[in-house]
């Protein structure tokens, strides 16, 4: 992402709480859901500030598994 792509979105301080209480939880051995569970509520707690665009690019972003490392293949 390039300097220029940077854009400030206010967040709802409850909302920006939750979704670090959320990820805290996730890493407790006593959590009482699995982490996935936990990270699924953060999503959904800052989904709603995303643009439209920036909800394509995400959709995008996990469709076209940008997540991976690149490949290295080694031909002999």
């Amino acid at each position: 992402m390039a300097t220029e792509d940077l854009t400030m979105i206010e967040v709802n301080a409850l909302d920006l709480q939750d979704a670090v209480n959320a990820l805290s939880v996730s890493l407790e051995e006593d959590a009482p859901g699995e982490p996935s569970f936990y990270f699924n509520m953060v999503r959904n707690l800052l989904w709603p500030y995303l643009t439209k665009e920036m909800r394509t690019r995400n959709v995008d972003y996990i469709a076209d598994k940008e997540y991976l490392p690149p490949v290295n293949l080694v031909l002999d």
